[in-house]
């Protein structure tokens, strides 16, 4: 079953629902027809080639086809190269396994997450997902299948898993999904900018940074010190480096939440104080997506981001020229208490109890995590994933 191509920005909630409720269909279906003998073993009479034999009498019914379609949402990433690399391997999957597959890339959007929403309450989720938001939320309400056999074999075959990301992947003792990259968000320098404010990168506080800041903006030429978006877009890469380094957080040890803290209240200070009191973000950026401040840096309207490499991989292909002003680090922390960091994203694939085709599901994460197409998908980045596993 398909959906209309239509204006969904038009679509009212329960329209939504419906709608995901065809989409996300799939499942087994059975064609039976009726067997006929095809024996031609001795005493039968031979058909006169003149006469016009029934379709049943002269050829063998088909067999009982098992026909399985499945859905796959992932996250489009800003690297089409690598994104091609998934579509491949589920094309490759759906061959070997004799099985068809639609493959949506959604954006980093808020209609995403309200498509995950609506597919939830249906109980229509897709075959196989990558959400915008975390898997453990699917698991911790019953929505996945165990993969810790797929975990080990995919393990096996790639090298081994490193520590950090079985853990990543690990609730209960048991594996819900298949981290498949590890996006590492680094501090962005423009370093002809910050030398001719005075500044030497990379830099060792904080404080440091709003400092060279304030003397980089110049509103009147729309260049502004830091690219730190004031929206939900890529806050992970933003934000987080500023609680670290003010001792904030957001659960502490026992999974409490802790954010109603002294410390996160500084963090929020100091951060949103960047837009409001020292006008050292660009204005528009109460309004950016992910993307956004990529293009704020490589169109020279931002000295600073802290970015994964779709930012480099942009300047290599195109904006060479501002790749040689570039320098990376972690982002600064605050001495002498926190040492500069670096935050991770770890996007996973999981099976969702929805799917009715779990084990083919599970052979189009395995095909993508291959040796046939994971290294592909690697270099397809261009420095915006590094490797998961070991092996590669």
């Amino acid at each position: 079953m398909g959906v209309p191509d239509l204006d969904r920005s038009r679509l009212s909630r329960r329209q939504l629902l419906k709608l995901a409720g065809l989409a996300g269909f799939g499942g087994v279906v059975a064609a039976c027809a009726p067997t006929a003998s095809t024996n031609s073993g001795a005493g039968q009479k031979a058909v006169p080639s003149s006469a016009a034999a029934p379709a049943q009498a002269t050829q063998a019914a088909p067999a009982v086809v098992k026909s399985v379609s499945l859905t796959m949402w992932v996250q489009r990433y800003y690297v089409p190269d690598a994104n091609k690399v998934v579509q491949e391997a589920a094309d490759a999957a759906a061959k070997q396994g004799g099985f068809s597959i639609d493959v949506e890339f959604l954006p980093w959007e808020d209609t995403s997450y309200a498509k995950w929403s609506a597919a939830l309450a249906a109980n229509n989720l897709p075959d196989i997902g990558m959400p915008p938001g975390y898997p453990s939320q699917y698991q911790a309400v019953g929505k996945l299948h165990d993969l810790s056999s797929l975990f080990e074999e995919i393990g096996k075959s790639g090298g081994g898993w490193y520590d950090y990301v079985k853990s990543d992947a690990t609730m209960g003792g048991k594996q819900w999904w298949i981290p498949i990259l590890n996006e590492t968000a680094l501090a962005h320098y423009r370093t002809d900018l910050f030398e001719g404010a005075g500044y030497k990168v990379p830099l060792e506080s904080l404080d440091a940074l709003l400092d060279a800041a304030k003397k980089i903006t110049k509103p009147e030429k729309n260049l502004y010190g830091i690219g730190m978006g004031m929206s939900h877009g890529d806050w992970p890469h933003n934000f987080l480096p500023v609680m670290w380094a003010f001792g904030a957080k957001f659960q502490d040890e026992k999974g409490n939440l802790a954010v109603d803290s002294p410390e996160m209240l500084k963090a929020l200070t100091w951060y949103t104080e960047l837009y409001t009191k020292w006008k050292v973000v660009p204005p528009g950026a109460t309004s950016w997506d992910p993307s956004s401040n990529n293009t704020a840096y490589i169109t020279g309207q931002v000295a600073f981001i802290s970015n994964p490499g779709s930012t480099i991989g942009q300047m290599k292909k195109d904006h060479t020229d501002v790749l040689k002003n570039t320098a990376f680090a972690p982002v600064p922390g605050l001495p002498p208490n926190t040492k500069p960091t670096a935050p991770t994203n770890l996007p996973g694939l999981f099976v969702t109890t929805d799917s009715k085709a779990p084990g083919e599901a599970q052979l189009v994460i395995k095909t993508l995590m291959s040796e046939q197409f994971y290294p592909k998908y690697l270099e397809a980045a261009q420095s915006n994933f590094f490797s998961v596993l070991k092996g590669y």
